[in-house]
């Protein structure tokens, strides 16, 4: 209700919001779970002690009037629209006369109605990628807009962040009603398994943090160019960060001035780029927003339920399997065509693609070869 907004869903989807006006401090609207018991078009007001004022434009309640089951109560138009937006109102939920006579045609007699007061809301945001918090005034004075109020509803809905107190206490003291972004401590998994937090977004990508992800795959990190490019196991990357392990400000970019070499520590956070780790090392990613966690998915080739120990790569959508490390588990021949200079799997040509020095065959073209196997890929 601080928000001054009526949101109304149909099968539990927001399909309509509206702007309106509520009970002023002395006579505040009343919070709890109702129904829409009458409807009412061009209604007439019977104000206590005073004469009854006619649907016209200067009834107090407008063109169309929803009652509710409270006494006295309801959802109407207005006679004044410039109040739309204030804590004016003797309890009821004043609408622009426009708004209240559509949303007469929206819903039927019965329908839940449910006031709220909340003044912090977080949710995601409509990318799907992160949190938003927005602040809204405490208009009743109930004291909800305190650190502790706001701290309990990231832990009831399981949100981890990094975001600082400094920082949440501005936003509490602003009330300002506009969503800001949530800094998340996103929780990186491989294959499953938890390796590390510090994971988050930035300017819609999602950044990892890039020693703790090497160190999980069995790859180095390196650096040249006087600790201004960074290398994922040999492989150089074209965005990386430093950013405050306490979730604070980034600094440095490969390219950009300043170095970044060794910027993890002294409280740094070295980040690459999620696309870019995914190429480089030939996997392919989850994100949970609920969970709070990107998980690197590594694909593995197994037979009879046994894992061969020989993993498979990435690349631009597609699943490529090594292919003399696949030969020799599987006993088959590869030989080199010269006239048609191509490589040869028991006979038959492969589309071989060379990927870091090594050659792979994609997946689909394994399963059409005579190798007496038969693939299928699972993903859990």
């Amino acid at each position: 209700m601080p928000a001054f907004t009526l949101y109304l869903y149909e099968a539990g989807r927001l399909i309509r919001q509206y702007p309106i006006a509520v009970g002023r401090m002395v006579t505040p609207s009343s919070f709890g779970a109702y129904r829409i018991i009458n409807r009412v078009v061009n209604p007439t007001w019977y104000p206590e002690g005073r004469d009854p004022v006619p649907p016209g434009p200067a009834n107090p309640i407008g063109s169309r009037w929803l009652g509710i089951n409270l006494d006295g109560y309801g959802i109407h138009g207005t006679n004044d629209p410039g109040l739309i937006g204030k804590a004016v109102s003797k309890g009821c939920i004043r609408m622009r006369n426009e708004d209240v006579e559509e949303l007469t045609e929206l819903v039927r007699i019965g329908t839940p109605v449910r006031l709220a007061y909340e003044t912090i809301v977080v949710e995601p945001d409509r990318k799907g990628e992160q949190y938003t918090i927005t602040v809204y005034p405490d208009i009743y004075r109930k004291g909800t807009n305190t650190p502790a109020e706001l701290w309990s509803k990231l832990v009831r809905q399981g949100i981890r962040t990094t975001i600082g107190d400094e920082q949440l206490r501005r936003i509490l003291r602003a009330a300002a009603g506009k969503p800001e972004a949530l800094p998340l401590d996103i929780e990186v998994r491989v294959g499953g398994k938890a390796v590390s937090r510090g994971a988050f977004w930035s300017e819609g990508q999602l950044w990892l943090p890039l020693e703790a992800v090497a160190e999980a795959f069995g790859k180095k990190v390196a650096w040249e160019e006087n600790g201004r490019k960074a290398l994922l196991d040999g492989h150089g990357l074209e965005r990386v960060v430093a950013r405050s392990a306490s979730g604070g400000g980034s600094r440095g970019e490969n390219g950009g001035s300043g170095g970044l070499g060794g910027a993890s520590g002294d409280g740094m956070l070295v980040a690459a780029v999620l696309d870019e780790v995914e190429r480089i090392l030939g996997v392919h990613s989850s994100y949970d927003q609920r969970a709070g966690s990107v998980n690197l998915l590594v694909p593995e080739i197994y037979a009879d339920g046994e894992p061969l120990g020989i993993k498979g790569f990435w690349s631009k959508g597609m699943l490529y399997f090594p292919l003399f490390e696949l030969a020799d588990h599987l006993g088959a021949e590869i030989d080199w065509d010269l006239d048609l200079e191509q490589l040869r799997l028991e006979g038959s040509p492969v589309p071989a693609t060379l990927i870091n020095d090594l050659f792979y065959v994609p997946f689909y073209a394994v399963k059409d070869l005579p190798l007496g196997v038969d693939l299928r890929w699972e993903e859990e």
